[in-house]
């Protein structure tokens, strides 16, 4: 069993810098041990970066109920969101 119980920072094919799988990702936890895990893809919305645009919420939500449904009875998968410059994006990110 892994010594850490959990990882608050996994990122997907929802993330432009993955090319994991939601379930892939669920599976290595279990793998290792893990008890709870956090799916924390990016959320670009600077118009010069790659990544801008890529994540499509709806899609990932869909992704992570799936899993959940899957995956529920041996790992908790929480949601969350890398958010880029937040601090210039706020309107969007909100």
């Amino acid at each position: 069993m892994s010594r850490v119980p959990n990882d608050y920072h996994l990122h997907t094919a929802f993330s432009c810098d993955s090319q994991a799988t939601m379930a892939a990702q669920c599976e290595a936890a279990i793998a290792l041990g893990l008890r709870e895990i956090c799916v924390t893809d990016h959320s670009d919305w600077e118009p010069l970066d790659s990544c801008s645009g890529f994540y499509r919420p709806d899609a990932y939500f869909a992704e992570l109920a799936a899993n959940r449904e899957r995956y529920g009875d041996r790992l908790t998968i929480r949601a969350g969101v890398e958010i880029g410059e937040i601090h210039r994006f706020g309107v969007e990110a909100a």
